[in-house]
């Protein structure tokens, strides 16, 4: 019931829940994404920062605050 877009993801980027802000606000529908990388959300430059915060966050690094952009179904930021 949260307004804001929860994205739920394992620590290989699987999309493990996704509520419905985040169907509003990314254009997917819930089960588009259950089981599909979260890559799908990022351009080019932000899939190759990803892999390294997610390696970070495996051997228990924490990151700071981070500014991303994601993409929409339709392709928009």
């Amino acid at each position: 019931s949260s307004p804001d877009a929860i994205v739920g993801k394992t620590l290989d980027g699987q999309i493990v829940s996704w509520n419905r802000a985040a169907e509003r606000l990314y254009g997917y529908r819930q089960n588009e994404v259950i089981g599909m990388s979260a890559s799908i959300l990022f351009g080019h430059e932000e899939r190759e920062q990803s892999g390294r915060h997610l390696e970070l966050m495996k051997h228990g690094e924490q990151l700071e605050a981070l500014e991303l952009e994601r993409k929409r179904k339709d392709g928009t930021t």
